[in-house]
């Protein structure tokens, strides 16, 4: 018994070594939105396969373009402005989040999105 929990264990911290992927939906007014853990970020699954907006440096959209409804919610107001959009779900677990997603169909959530380039954005 204990070498099988100890060979549990082992496979266990393994596959986070070498690489595989962790999973979890979204379910938003328009549907549920599968999330891949990619470099630390969550993201939706074409991102893994390539380039996608969702990983890429924003640019600053004009300010008399954008008017964010988000003036509390600084993640979403920095997906706006950064030409996302934003939209709000809930995991199966009741929890609920935000995701930025732009005009490729791709998508991430937007507090990673925030974090990740919030100082990077000209």
């Amino acid at each position: 018994m204990k070498f099988f929990s100890s060979f549990l264990l082992f496979i266990l911290m393994s596959s986070s070594l070498w690489g595989v992927s962790q999973t979890k939906t979204l379910k938003t007014n328009e549907g549920e939105l599968p999330l891949i853990l990619k470099n630390k970020l969550w993201v939706s699954p074409h991102c893994q396969k390539g380039e996608c907006q969702a990983l890429k440096t924003p640019a600053k959209t004009s300010s008399k373009t954008h008017k964010s409804t988000y003036l509390t919610q600084p993640a979403a107001s920095f997906c706006e402005s950064s030409g996302g959009s934003y939209l709000t779900g809930k995991y199966s677990s009741g929890n609920e989040d935000g995701i930025c997603r732009f005009k490729d169909q791709s998508y991430i959530l937007a507090w990673d999105y925030y974090y990740k380039f919030k100082d990077q954005r000209p």
